[in-house]
């Protein structure tokens, strides 16, 4: 070490030569120092050098020279680019920087300032003097420690060490190294990074004294030493070993507990020897004091072993004006009775408390409300009586007493709490009772606490008797249960004045709450109720299809009147499916046929109980899927009884009623497959998609059965044009309902051709009635006389028209029948059958009248005739007799 600070001096001699030599240096140069710290290899040191020319030429400077060697660099400091004049001076600055780590010297560097053309403008010279400043221990010192043993374990302390440093340079602390006695050790607890040049730092030192160490003073010294392993950095302090008995009281605090005012409390605690080396003969206890009270202790015959325990005793007086409740405490030190032992804070607690005092006695109440119904005996109300004991002894109470100012109200006292803890708060209920027919008023109570040496105290208070007001309802809750959608239900219930004091006014029933949909008051009680009496109020409930099944629907009424609280009504109901139980035993009792029925008739009423179930549970459905479920349900009853029924009628050749059995059967299942097909529930649908499929082959039997016999009907030669007409009309409905349009319109066609055949059938036929009865009833009219309606014509000139009417009449009325038996219109054939044997028969009986009438003319005509014959023969013979004169004889 001695070598190097030789070669430093001799740097620094080279330096300041240099610097002598510098004055030599062509004027304009720059040159300037740094100083950097031997003992710090990291940062750098910088200063600003100047130096000034003067410009050869006009121009502007773009570019210079930035220089580096090795530690030490050269940047411009000035703003590029830089106008200047010829012949005018400028001045320059350079920024010298030396890393930490550069070595003591002097160091030169050229540098060229140059034009925007690349031509030079100035060249200068730069000199910057590095100079290496070291540090110096300066006197190191650590001040002396007192080591007193408290327990049976190790010890220790803090040292701090001041170290100076009297040299230039940072100094870095590097290490510590300590020379100590028998049962001490010492370690590095905190080591400054650095101290500045001339300044000063601190290591502290933990110093560790083993309970095996000598109780003596002890020296520890050592070196402190940096990082480039100066000397000077010695030092030494002394460690104070001592091993006095030490008392100690576990917690630290002793309570004394409770102390009645005026007087002591006393008790023991426990002193136990911490140390472990000595006993302890006796105590020494001081300390501070407290206005309120007063301590004092009990120390005689106390003794320990090392390591053991004694007790002794401790009283606390509590003065006569102490505050109740207040704790006096006593901070004291308690040691052994050796010069050396140390002291140890115990702190001693009392809390001031106060004997039993009768306070604060209190009836809150203050109303006298008859709440009960007019037709009770008695009205009872009860007031809780407080007594407060205001001390912390226990206060007996010996009695307490009641009384009302008017003997229509009596008081009685019971449950009166006798013994009433410190502090505490006893109680004593007072029964009033009171004749219904006692008036409204105010009214005194007297209550009398007598608690004996506590103390005695009477309180009066005023009470108010008021006649209340109660309005009832005969229910809160009125629950209608599950409701069938769209089925009506009506609940009453009563309000009123349940008391029979006061009258209640102005009462009205508003809903507050609740869907304004489906339930309705039809009836409620008028604004003003008698004392004592009651209306009733009617509500009617009847859900509709938007209603969501078995949801509970809930609706808030208030029912309110003049000066009295409001009553709340709740109603509520659930929604309930529209009788899905008929449905489900319908389909039970189809399903009991088995076969196709049964696989029909089960997936749909498990679907059905499914819903239903899920619903009770909860679970949400759409409306839409509720309705179409309901549906498919009535929809497959309706389904297997249509079939059933068509397959009889159609066994029983009743083509005409079965085809009404066998379209309802086709539009109920084709309603399932639709409904199937929207409901948004895949379980539900594919139960009705089941039965949809179990039900084809039976509809499509009937159908096709359906359609086979009136198709023969089509095919028949002796089919009337309306039975071709009804039959083309049903295939064309049974073609439409299977979806088969085409179809549907060519039964349609031929439907419409038949019945236009018929049309003209049945026109031809009316016309020939028509013409028959107008033509029978022109020749009635010119019969010669009608006797009890039968027409008869007695005039043998007209038979031959009589024969041609007949023929006539007769011919159209069995063209009229041939053409309504060609149409089908029965019923008008037989009713022209029928007139066309009125009328034969009438024909018949005029035809056999004309022709006796003839006969009889011809009878009466030949009788004349031989009358007249006979006439002229005897007038021929009696003229013949008159000329012969025989006449005479």
């Amino acid at each position: 070490m001695p070598e190097a600070s030789e070669v430093r001096r001799l740097a620094v001699a080279a330096v300041a030569l240099a610097v002598l030599v510098g004055f030599a240096v062509p004027a304009g140069a720059a040159s300037g120092s740094v100083t950097v710290d031997a003992a710090i290899d990291s940062g750098s040191e910088s200063t600003t050098m100047q130096f000034t020319f003067t410009a050869p030429s006009n121009g502007t400077i773009t570019n210079a020279d930035e220089p580096s060697s090795g530690d030490v660099s050269f940047a411009f400091d000035d703003r590029l680019p830089m106008t200047v004049q010829a012949g005018q001076t400028y001045s320059v600055s350079y920024r010298a920087t030396a890393d930490q780590r550069a070595s003591e010297g002097t160091y030169s560097e050229s540098v060229s300032l140059y034009y925007d053309d690349g031509s030079t403008a100035t060249t200068e010279g730069l000199d910057l003097t590095v100079t290496e400043a070291e540090p110096q221990f300066g006197s190191v010192s650590g001040e002396n420690v007192d080591v007193v043993f408290t327990s049976s374990g190790d010890q220790t302390e803090t040292v701090e060490l001041t170290v100076p440093n009297d040299g230039e340079g940072t100094m870095v602390p590097e290490d510590v190294s300590v020379n100590t006695p028998q049962g001490i050790s010492v370690s590095v607890d905190r080591m400054p990074s650095r101290i500045d040049g001339y300044g000063q730092g601190t290591i502290d030192l933990t110093v560790t004294v083993d309970r095996d160490a000598t109780a003596e003073t002890h020296t520890v010294s050592g070196t402190v030493q940096d990082n480039l392993g100066t000397s000077g950095g010695d030092f030494s302090f002394e460690v104070d070993v001592s091993k006095p008995p030490v008392a100690g009281v576990s917690g630290g605090t002793v309570d004394v507990g409770d102390v009645l005012v005026g007087s002591s409390a006393t008790t023991d605690f426990r002193v136990t020897e911490q140390a472990g080396f000595t006993g302890l003969s006796g105590l020494d206890i001081s300390g501070n004091s407290d206005p309120d009270g007063s301590i004092a202790f009990d120390k005689s015959g106390f003794e320990t072993s090392a390591g053991g325990s004694d007790t002794a005793a401790v009283r606390i007086t509590a003065n006569e004006d102490a505050p109740q409740h207040e704790t006096l405490r006593f901070t004291m030190d308690v040691s052994g009775t050796d010069p050396d032992s140390p002291a140890t804070s115990v702190t001693f607690e009392a809390r001031v408390i106060y004997p039993a005092t009768l306070e604060d006695v209190t009836v809150p109440m203050r109303t006298f409300e008859f709440d009960e119904p007019r037709t009770v005996s008695a009205q009872q109300t009860d007031a809780t009586v407080e007594y407060e004991n205001g001390g912390d002894l226990e206060m007996n109470v010996q009695s307490v007493d009641a009384s009302v100012s008017d003997s229509r109200i009596e008081a009685t006292v019971v449950d009166a709490t006798s013994a009433v803890p410190g502090g505490g708060t006893g109680e004593a209920t007072v029964q009033l009772a009171a004749d219904p027919d006692t008036p409204e008023g105010t009214y005194t109570l007297q209550v009398r606490v007598d608690a004996g040496d506590a103390g005695t105290e009477t309180i009066t208070r005023e009470i108010e008797v008021e006649h209340g007001t109660d309005l009832a309802v005969g229910e809160s809750d009125v629950g209608f249960g599950e409701v069938t959608i769209t089925e009506q239900r009506t609940r009453t219930i009563d309000v009123g004045e349940a008391l029979g004091y006061n009258d209640l006014s102005n009462v009205e029933i508003v809903r507050v709450d609740g869907p304004d949909r489906w339930l309705e008051v039809t009836e409620q009680p008028p604004g003003s109720i008698s004392a004592g009496e009651s209306a009733p109020l009617v509500y009617q409930l009847r859900f509709d299809t938007d209603a969501e099944a078995y949801r509970e629907y809930t609706w808030t009424f208030e029912v309110s009147a003049a000066g009295v609280e409001t009553e709340t009504i709740t109603v509520s109901a659930v929604a309930r499916l529209l009788s899905p139980e008929a449905i489900i035993s319908d389909l039970d009792e189809q399903a009991s046929a088995g076969g196709w029925q049964a696989t029909t008739a089960e997936s749909t009423s498990g679907a059905l109980e499914s819903m239903e179930s899920r619903l009770r549970e909860g679970e949400s459905f759409s409306n839409g899927d509720i309705q179409r479920t309901l549906a498919v349900g009535q929809s497959t009853v309706v389904l297997i009884d249509s079939v059933e029924s068509a397959q009889q009628l159609q066994s029983d050749g009743n083509y005409e009623a079965a085809q009404r059995e066998v379209v309802s059967a086709i539009i109920a299942r084709n309603m399932i497959e639709q409904y199937a097909a929207n409901i948004e529930d895949e379980e539900t649908a594919a139960a009705f998609t089941r039965s949809a499929e179990a039900s084809a082959d039976p509809v499509a039997s009937i159908v096709d059965e359906q359609q086979s016999h009136y198709e023969s009907v089509l095919g028949s030669e002796d089919a009337t044009a309306l039975e071709r007409h009804f039959a083309s009309d049903n295939l064309a409905e049974l073609a439409r309902q299977r979806g088969n349009g085409d179809r549907a319109a060519e039964y349609e066609s031929t439907a419409e051709s038949s019945f236009e055949e018929y049309q003209q059938q049945v026109s031809t036929g009316v016309t020939r009635r028509t013409e028959a009865m107008n033509a029978h009833e022109s020749f009635t009219a010119n019969a010669t006389l009608t006797v009890l309606g039968q027409p008869l014509v007695l005039n043998p000139a007209r038979i031959d028209e009589v024969n041609t009417h007949a023929a006539s009449v007769s011919g159209d009325l069995q063209a009229a029948e041939n053409a309504f038996r060609a149409a089908g219109a029965a019923g008008e054939a037989e009713a022209v059958a029928q007139t066309r044997t009125d009328v034969g028969t009438q024909l018949t009986i005029l035809r056999y009248a004309l022709y006796g009438a003839t006969v009889l003319f011809a009878v009466l005509f030949l009788l004349f005739v031989v009358r007249e014959v006979l006439n002229a023969r005897t007038f021929i013979q009696e003229s013949r007799e008159a000329t012969a004169g025989d006449f005479l004889l």
